[in-house]
This record gives C-alpha cells, structure tokens and sequence, in this order.
C-alpha cells in the first residue's frame, strides 16, 4: 500500500526534526504511528463490539446486572 501525506510545511519541517532527533527517518516515524492508530483503532471497535452484544443480550433478559454492594460483599465473604 502507498500512502502520501501532504503537511503544512512547518508540519513537515518539525516531522524531520523529530524524526531526526530519533535517529528515524519521517516515513518510519509515519509507519509507526499509523501502526499505533491502528492497533488503538481496532482495539476501540472490538470494545464497542462487546459493549453492542452484552446490551443486546441485556435486552434480550439473557444478562444479570449485580450492583456494586454485592460484588464488594460477595468479595469480603471470601476466605483470605
């Protein structure tokens, strides 16, 4: 895949600098932080991904809510 980037030359201008200060050249710096977004991006989709299934089994009555006072008395009724 080729991907161009047009910035704003003071954008470009501090790019080069960065990347130069990293001993990195711009288009590694671009790779790496499109690869950051990625990840980050897809990690937020599988998250609202989950949150969509548990409401829709919510709403189908196939999920049980537990307060926050129960889980905190379940969890000091255990054996240390």
């Amino acid at each position: 895949m080729t991907l161009t980037i047009d910035l704003p030359p003071n954008m470009e201008e501090a790019a080069r600098g960065l990347a130069a200060a990293r001993g990195k050249t711009v288009d590694e710096m671009a790779r790496q932080v499109l690869a950051e977004w990625l990840l980050e991006a897809l990690e937020d989709e599988e998250d609202r991904r989950a949150i969509r299934e548990f409401q829709s089994a919510q709403a189908r009555g196939r999920v049980e809510s537990v307060d926050f006072e129960t889980v905190k008395a379940d969890w000091s009724a255990l054996p240390d």
